[in-house]
């Protein structure tokens, strides 16, 4: 399913209510739309018009922007913490200064994140 923008072709991700029993998107990967679990989602990397997402068990490569997919993310479980990484809550495993660890790699927290990450975390505390 594509979007017409700007008289560019732009693919169009599937959002499901986050409150469903298996939520999950619809992604283009090619020229074909792959189903992923939000569960299954380790982290988000960007990179011009494209995003590669990170599960437990591969890496899917998208023409799509960070910002589109991120709309299409539930905003409890998910959060950008710098211009090209959007991470699950579930995810990570250690927070040090400016950095996550999530499925064993480093990520950056950038400066404008910083903030919104912390009351992000401080929200989310069991």
């Amino acid at each position: 399913m594509t979007q017409r923008l700007e008289g560019k072709q732009i693919p169009v991700v599937e959002k499901i209510a986050p409150d469903s029993v298996n939520p999950f998107v619809f992604v283009k990967d090619g020229t074909k739309l792959v189903k992923v679990q939000l569960n299954d989602i380790l982290y988000i990397e960007g990179l011009k018009d494209y995003v590669t997402i990170h599960t437990k068990q591969q890496k899917i490569v998208s023409l799509q922007r960070m910002k589109a997919l991120e709309e299409q993310l539930p905003a409890s479980a998910f959060i950008r913490i710098h211009n090209s990484f959007i991470v699950s809550l579930k995810a990570i495993e250690v927070i040090h200064k400016g950095e996550v660890q999530v499925g064993g790699t480093l990520i950056p927290i950038g400066e404008t994140f910083k903030k919104s990450f912390r009351e992000f975390i401080e929200r989310n505390q069991m």
